[in-house]
């Protein structure tokens, strides 16, 4: 009876945190995805774009 209780508002407090921990971290990892993926595009392109310099 306690114990559930106990167990309930524990489990509750573990799902705030994670909802917090979660909604923190999210504009981070589009951040560190947008500079990878920016990165690799840069490193296709700049190749293309030095050729075509100095072809013309």
């Amino acid at each position: 009876m306690i114990t559930a209780d106990v167990g309930h508002a524990l489990h509750s407090a573990a799902q705030i945190a994670v909802k917090s921990a979660t909604s923190l971290i999210e504009p981070i990892m589009v951040a560190v995805m947008g500079t990878i993926i920016g990165t690799i595009a840069l490193a296709m392109l700049l190749p293309i774009f030095k050729l075509s310099s100095h072809a013309g």
